[in-house]
Protein backbone atom coordinates (compact mmCIF):
# COMPACT_ATOMS: atom_id res chain seq x y z
CA UNK A 1 0.00 0.00 0.00
CA UNK A 2 1.23 3.48 -0.85
CA UNK A 3 2.08 5.48 2.25
CA UNK A 4 2.21 9.28 2.70
CA UNK A 5 5.94 8.96 3.32
CA UNK A 6 6.33 7.31 -0.09
CA UNK A 7 4.48 10.13 -1.82
CA UNK A 8 6.67 12.73 -0.11
CA UNK A 9 9.74 11.01 -1.52
CA UNK A 10 8.66 11.46 -5.14
CA UNK A 11 10.27 13.99 -7.43
CA UNK A 12 6.87 15.45 -8.37
CA UNK A 13 6.02 16.08 -4.72
CA UNK A 14 9.42 17.61 -4.03
CA UNK A 15 9.17 19.93 -7.05
CA UNK A 16 5.61 20.98 -6.15
CA UNK A 17 6.70 21.65 -2.57
CA UNK A 18 9.65 23.76 -3.70
CA UNK A 19 7.41 25.72 -6.06
CA UNK A 20 4.89 26.32 -3.29
CA UNK A 21 7.59 27.51 -0.90
CA UNK A 22 8.99 29.84 -3.56
CA UNK A 23 5.55 31.31 -4.27
CA UNK A 24 4.92 31.80 -0.57
CA UNK A 25 8.22 33.59 -0.11
CA UNK A 26 7.53 35.89 -3.07
CA UNK A 27 4.07 36.79 -1.79
CA UNK A 28 5.46 37.40 1.67
CA UNK A 29 8.17 39.67 0.30
CA UNK A 30 5.61 41.63 -1.74
CA UNK A 31 3.38 42.11 1.28
CA UNK A 32 6.35 43.19 3.38
CA UNK A 33 7.40 45.72 0.74
CA UNK A 34 3.88 47.14 0.56
CA UNK A 35 3.77 47.48 4.33
CA UNK A 36 7.16 49.20 4.35
CA UNK A 37 6.04 51.60 1.59
CA UNK A 38 3.00 52.56 3.67
CA UNK A 39 5.18 53.07 6.73
CA UNK A 40 7.58 55.32 4.81
CA UNK A 41 4.71 57.27 3.22
CA UNK A 42 3.31 57.78 6.70
CA UNK A 43 6.61 59.00 8.11
CA UNK A 44 7.18 61.38 5.22
CA UNK A 45 3.63 62.73 5.35
CA UNK A 46 4.05 63.36 9.07
CA UNK A 47 7.00 65.59 8.16
CA UNK A 48 4.70 67.53 5.80
CA UNK A 49 6.37 66.28 2.64
CA UNK A 50 4.00 66.62 -0.29
CA UNK A 51 2.48 63.62 -2.04
CA UNK A 52 4.29 64.62 -5.24
CA UNK A 53 7.66 64.68 -3.46
CA UNK A 54 6.99 61.38 -1.70
CA UNK A 55 6.00 59.75 -4.98
CA UNK A 56 9.12 61.10 -6.67
CA UNK A 57 11.46 59.97 -3.88
CA UNK A 58 9.95 56.50 -3.59
CA UNK A 59 9.35 56.00 -7.30
CA UNK A 60 5.63 55.50 -6.78
CA UNK A 61 2.58 56.79 -8.57
CA UNK A 62 1.49 60.12 -7.07
CA UNK A 63 -2.17 59.08 -7.10
CA UNK A 64 -1.28 55.95 -5.09
CA UNK A 65 0.55 58.08 -2.52
CA UNK A 66 -2.39 60.49 -2.28
CA UNK A 67 -4.80 57.58 -1.78
CA UNK A 68 -2.67 56.11 0.99
CA UNK A 69 -2.42 59.48 2.70
CA UNK A 70 -6.21 59.92 2.41
CA UNK A 71 -6.87 56.37 3.67
CA UNK A 72 -5.09 57.14 6.88
CA UNK A 73 -1.79 55.39 6.29
CA UNK A 74 -0.31 58.34 8.15
CA UNK A 75 -1.53 56.57 11.31
CA UNK A 76 0.88 53.68 10.68
CA UNK A 77 4.02 55.44 11.84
Amino acid sequence: MLQVHDIRETRVYQEAREEGLKEGMEKGMEKGMEKEQLRVISMMAAKNISAAEIADILGLDEQFVRQQMANGSTKLA
